[in-house]
């Protein structure tokens, strides 16, 4: 499995880029097809600028709630379930 491009990943307009200026992600609308809202634009590239902090996040929070009896808690079942999903999601493409 390749891993991602480790972070800090930071945006500069709506470019997405690693600390030392590589590109990792452009946000566009080619040809303005979709007329999406720059705002929008702006806010895509701050979630996907934000993802290995979120990733990290998340794997912490479960490696965490598992050292504890809050992982067998089921208020939090379905929380714990999405977390792994989104993890899943990012790590193996699933």
């Amino acid at each position: 499995m390749t891993t991602h491009t480790p972070g800090p990943w930071n945006v500069t307009k709506l470019y997405v880029r690693k600390q030392d200026g590589g590109l990792v992600a452009s946000i566009n609308d080619l040809w303005q097809k979709q007329k999406t809202p720059k705002a929008e634009m702006d806010a895509n590239a701050r979630l996907i600028a934000a993802a290995p902090e979120l990733l990290a996040a998340l794997e912490e929070l479960l490696w965490s709630a598992s050292r504890t009896s809050l992982e067998n808690d089921g208020d939090y079942s379905n929380a714990f379930t999405a977390a792994r999903a989104a993890i899943d999601k990012a790590t193996k493409g699933q």
